[in-house]
């Protein structure tokens, strides 16, 4: 990859003005809590050297790398934004890992795996995107083998949230739909999958920061510093994409509410 050329395109190009733009121009997957909640989901759902994993929604394939390196299992990742999985490859290959996960362009509502082919299926911060989530959760029930788990880690509102709060958070979001936990128990439950386990917790603006920060391994960082220097140079240099970027930003007492009523969720399914 030449020095003025980023996995989603060329240095100076202004990218899709929107959220899945801008988080393909950055190479950045987002999910609530950082690497310690794709961690705990991992063992929620029993993550093991040599099982089959599907990763849904790989996005720029941080938490599939992570997954990879750190149980040694057997990874597929889909995402429907090739986009985002030419970040995905570049970033696995930039890793020495003994089994490098596969990237496939699919969308989640409908998996092109055969039924109970996978020991584990993972989501973060994507089935608030899905226009079905019903089918979503369906699809993934349907490709986990049995005695197989299915978990998610979704944005969760841990409080009703106000009119302000909610439309703040699915414009700046990319149209995201986000659930309470009774929610996101009940799609599980609608799919078949048993023993259902939520855990949800609130999260701090600087806590996720922190989170996201940390995320970032010492292999990407150089791939990052790029991201940064071209999201700089479109903002001194693009009216358009200022304009967009100032659009995002919220009140001080819309951020204060949304991180109050907005929290993390785990839910883990069993397929028995």
């Amino acid at each position: 990859m030449g020095r003025d050329e980023l996995p989603f395109g060329r240095r100076g190009e202004l990218p899709e003005l929107s959220y899945f733009g801008m988080q393909a121009s950055w190479g950045v997957t987002k999910h609530m809590g950082g690497p310690g909640a794709t961690q705990e989901l991992a063992e929620l759902c029993r993550v093991a050297a040599d099982t089959l994993v599907l990763e849904v929604g790989s996005g720029a394939g941080e938490t599939a790398v992570r997954l990879a390196e750190t149980y040694e299992c057997c990874l597929v990742g889909i995402d429907v934004a090739p986009g985002m999985l030419r970040w995905a490859r570049a970033r696995a290959l930039r890793r020495d890992i003994a089994k490098p996960p596969t990237f496939v362009v699919a969308d989640a509502q409908a998996l092109p795996f055969q039924d109970g082919c996978f020991d584990a299926v993972l989501c973060e911060s994507v089935t608030a995107f899905v226009p079905d989530k019903s089918l979503a959760v369906s699809e993934y029930a349907r490709v986990v083998r049995e005695d197989g788990r299915v978990g998610l880690n979704e944005g969760t509102w841990l409080q009703p949230p106000s009119e302000e709060v909610s439309s703040y958070a699915t414009r700046a979001m990319g149209g995201a739909t986000f659930l309470p936990a009774q929610g996101w128990r009940a799609l599980l439950e609608r799919a078949g999958l048993a023993d259902i386990v939520v855990a949800t917790r609130g999260i701090s603006a600087v806590r996720q920061r922190m989170d996201e920060i940390r995320g970032i391994g010492l292999a990407d960082l150089g791939e990052r510093l790029r991201a940064l220097r071209h999201f700089m140079s479109l903002c001194l240099h693009s009216p358009a994409f200022r304009q967009y970027a100032k659009g995002l930003l919220p009140s001080r007492r819309v951020m204060r509410d949304l991180f109050r009523q907005l929290g993390l969720g785990l839910y883990v399914g069993h397929r028995a």
